[in-house]
This record gives structure tokens, sequence and C-alpha cells, in this order.
């Protein structure tokens, strides 16, 4: 047999044998993901404690963040090349890149959560350009500020104080069971506010001419006095 066959036949071995080799070790990975676990499509990255969270970036895909038992962040696989952290002192930034939508259509869209954050103990929430969904917060202060035309859904939360200001064309919206002892709440810029699903016993606020009030009748009859 000529050389140069020989050397194509063992081209040819060593071809098919890294397919064969590639092919066992995507199946073996594969049989240890858990098809029935919902958070399979997240790559999951455990935190150092923080209290304050500052995030930035896109609204085209959800943020939710929930109070949990443990400092964890997960971010979907397709998006991880959008997201960067870095933890400084007790607070912890995140960017997350990609493009926009419009404000109109954030809360009827179906996009799965882009990054889950779960933290035990929290503070402090900032938003910028961001869809935020903050939910199970209880007991405790909490301060939300929105900038650059950020969405935040407070969702399930019983809280003492919640200091929540909005700037810069900003939306925020109480959704499901929500109770605050003490609101108080600031807006300018064009900010757009809806509190059809909250308690409160005392209330506190800033308005600027040109903001949007979304009133429920208890809310409504509450203001008036």
């Amino acid at each position: 047999m000529k050389s140069s066959n020989i050397l194509l036949l063992v081209l040819c071995i060593i071809v098919l044998s890294g397919m064969i080799y590639t092919n066992v070790v995507l199946k073996n990975e594969f049989q240890k993901i858990d098809l029935s676990d919902n958070l399979k499509n997240y790559i999951s990255h455990s935190m150092e404690s923080f209290s304050i969270l500052e995030i930035k970036g896109s609204n085209g895909y959800p943020i939710e963040i929930n109070k949990g038992n443990t400092n964890d962040v997960k971010v979907l696989r397709s998006r991880i090349n959008h997201f960067s952290q870095r933890l400084f002192g007790d607070t912890l930034f995140i960017e997350f890149t990609g493009s926009n939508i419009p404000l109109d259509q954030t809360y009827s869209m179906k996009t799965p959560p882009g990054i889950i954050i779960e933290v035990e103990s929290l503070s402090e929430i900032r938003t910028s350009q961001t869809y935020n969904r903050i939910s199970n917060f209880s007991d405790q202060d909490l301060n939300i500020t929105l900038k650059n035309s950020s969405i935040t859904e407070v969702v399930n939360c019983n809280l003492n104080i919640l200091n929540l200001c909005s700037n810069d064309d900003s939306q925020f919206v109480f959704s499901q069971n929500n109770t605050v002892h003490s609101l108080q709440i600031t807006m300018k810029d064009n900010s757009i506010g809806r509190f059809e699903d909250i308690e409160f016993s005392t209330l506190n606020h800033t308005l600027d001419d040109n903001v949007t009030l979304v009133l429920s009748k208890n809310t409504f009859v509450k203001l008036r006095g």
C-alpha cells in the first residue's frame, strides 16, 4: 500500500475516533441534565453576601429579584455573553446588555427571565433601563430607585418601609398582594406609577407636574383623606 494511502487511512481513523469520542462526551453531558428542572437553561453563580443591588442594561429580558435562602445569580445560557457582575463592598453591580423593547410591550411579553437573583437580605435596589420583578420580601425596609426608562414590578411583598424613587420616564407597578406600613414615593420626569394592588398605613409623596398615577378605588379614598 502506498504511503500516501496509509497516511490517508490513519487520518480517517483519527477523525472518526474524534467524532465518536465527541458524541460520547456530549451524550454523557446531556444525560446529566434534569429535563424536569425549570432552571436547566440557567448557569448559576454563587455570590458572597451583598445588601445593595445595582443593575443597568437592557429591558429585553425580565430580571427576577427574589427573597431566598441563598445568595445566587442565575443567568440564561443564551444571554451569558451579555452578562457581567462585580462585587464591591456590600454592593453587587450587574450589567446586562442587549436590545430594548417599547415600554408598553414589556408587561405582556412572554420572554423567560434573563437573570434570576436570589438574595437572603437586601436593603436597596438601583435599576437603570431594565425590567425587574421584585418578589416576596417581607418584614424589612427597602429602597428602590428607577432611572433611564426602567420598569419595576413589586410582587407579593410585605414591607415596613418602602422608599421608592422613580425618574427619567420610568414606571413601577404593585401587583398581587403587597402591604407596606410606611410608603414613601418620589416621582418626576414623566414617571408612571400603578397603585392598584397595595395596602399601606401611611403615605408620603413628592410628585412632579408631569407624572401619571393609576389608582385603585381604595387607594384613591386613602389619598383623599
